[in-house]
């Protein structure tokens, strides 16, 4: 593996952490684990600006992992792996802050 890679792995894990030690508030779209600066800009553009309007997806009632996953990617042009990640990521969020 090489350098790069280990440094992303240890940021995207530090993001990670750092987005579920705190309430979510008004965070960025782009503190959300798997969320990067070009899918912030993609999301930003159709209304998706801040975590919770993410996570209101989440939330919809009947939404699963793979329903949250195609309306993200539909909607915004993010990559599959990243919706999924951040869906992971916004579960964990939701079992320790409920």
């Amino acid at each position: 593996m090489s350098r790069n890679t280990n440094q992303n792995a240890a940021t995207t894990s530090e993001k990670k952490r750092n987005f579920m030690k705190e309430p979510m508030g008004e965070k960025d779209v782009t503190a959300l684990p798997a969320i990067g600066e070009i899918s912030g800009e993609k999301l930003k553009a159709k209304g998706y600006g801040k975590a919770k309007n993410v996570y209101g997806v989440y939330l919809l009632p009947g939404t699963d992992k793979n329903k949250f996953v195609r309306t993200i990617v539909d909607k915004t042009g993010i990559r599959v792996q990243e919706a999924e990640k951040c869906y992971d990521a916004l579960e964990e969020y939701h079992t320790n802050h409920s």
